[in-house]
């Protein structure tokens, strides 16, 4: 029972900070992502090729993929099968992304974007590559890059060019191999609307040597399920409440308000993933995260376990942000992974739970 009401706390801390990093609205200001992005837009993924460095990301995936597999599976030999069958379905996930990278860089350009498209029916988002003034012949080779990344089990059904750029929409159905659906796909970006988003190029600015970037922005009604989804793990937590916890609670509502923007990178100049939620100017995040700890904390010693406590403490440390004015901060490295190995293993026990015991086998009936 302290298990699982320690894993539902943790599940509204990042309920929580998903708020945050979700929550913003749009400023009135010129973006150079227009026409890919409008006031709807919540989500940007910008692919740097002349930053990403695969041979080396490949290398840092199978180390972090073994130490998960350390960290998961018990039996020696599910192990060691699991770590043989590690390359050959990395070098197929990435076999892609290499394709498409290559063909850009030979073509002398950089950024690829993936941008979300909420409540399309038929796509859920669209690969964008700017062309420049690339000539014709280098574009067909895009193209075919593009669609190599169908490597990642991506339904890319087709890829299109207009407006300087090289369109490919992610899709939601197998509708989309027919023709007819494709066309009206087509019309869609038959007028792009250029709507100003300078919090997703804000965004995009805060790590400027990230090889990927997600940035994470959102609008009203986004907020409010998160708001929604937030009250909803709170009850579940504790039914009865109190007065702490209603008062974190709207602390940490409060800041979903005050959220800009989220940032989330892959950088290969530290090999890290950095993560950052960007608020408004003057708003100071830090008494709120505190608050949060402290009360995380007293539910966690009040644990009849006190050695299990001690454990999920340095976990929740290990969890919480450093903060500062108007941002939050997290950054995973080699380092970072290594140190908290064991608390790593301890999450794992926490979501699948105490392990049931074997039962013994009934003794033989005499009985003829």
């Amino acid at each position: 029972m302290q298990t699982n009401r320690f894993a539902t706390r943790l599940q509204v801390i990042f309920a929580a900070f998903v708020l945050a990093f979700a929550a913003v609205s749009a400023r009135a200001d010129v973006s150079t992502l227009a026409p890919l992005v409008n006031k709807d837009t919540p989500a940007v993924v910008r692919i740097s090729c002349q930053k990403v460095d695969l041979n080396a990301l490949v290398k840092v995936v199978m180390k972090i993929a073994n130490k998960t597999i350390d960290a998961t599976i018990k039996d020696p030999k599910m192990a060691k099968q699991a770590k043989a069958s590690l390359p050959l379905m990395i070098a197929g996930y990435m076999s892609g992304v290499n394709s498409l990278c290559e063909s850009y860089k030979e073509a002398g350009l950089d950024d690829i974007y993936f941008v979300v498209t909420p409540g399309n029916e038929t796509a859920m988002g669209f690969f964008a590559v700017p062309l420049g003034t690339i000539p014709e012949d280098k574009v067909e080779g895009l193209k075919k890059g593009l669609l190599s990344l169908r490597s990642l089990n991506l339904p890319l059904p087709f890829c299109f060019e207009r407006h300087g750029y090289l369109f490919a929409p992610v899709t939601q159905s197998p509708e989309a191999e027919n023709e007819t659906v494709q066309e009206e796909i087509r019309r869609q970006f038959d007028r792009l609307r250029s709507d100003p988003r300078p919090d997703i190029e804000a965004a995009l600015a805060e790590f400027p040597d990230a090889a990927v970037s997600l940035v994470v922005t959102g609008n009203g009604k986004s907020s409010q399920k998160l708001a929604e989804s937030v009250g909803a793990l709170r009850e579940n937590t504790d039914p009865r409440g109190d007065a702490a916890s209603d008062d974190v609670s709207g602390k940490m509502l409060r800041l979903g308000q005050a959220a800009q923007y989220g940032a989330m990178v892959f950088d290969q100049t530290d090999v890290s993933i950095k993560l950052r939620i960007r608020f408004e100017p003057g708003f100071d995040p830090t008494p709120t995260v505190g608050d949060l700890r402290a009360k995380l904390l007293s539910d966690i010693q009040k644990d009849e376990d006190p050695e299990k406590g001690k454990v999920r403490q340095a976990l929740l440390d290990a969890l919480m942000p450093a903060s500062g004015p108007e941002r939050l901060d997290w950054k995973i490295d080699e380092a970072y992974i290594q140190e908290n190995m064991p608390l790593i293993r301890e999450t794992v026990s926490l979501i699948r739970g105490p392990e049931k015991e074997t039962l013994p086998a009934e003794p033989a009936s005499d009985a003829k």
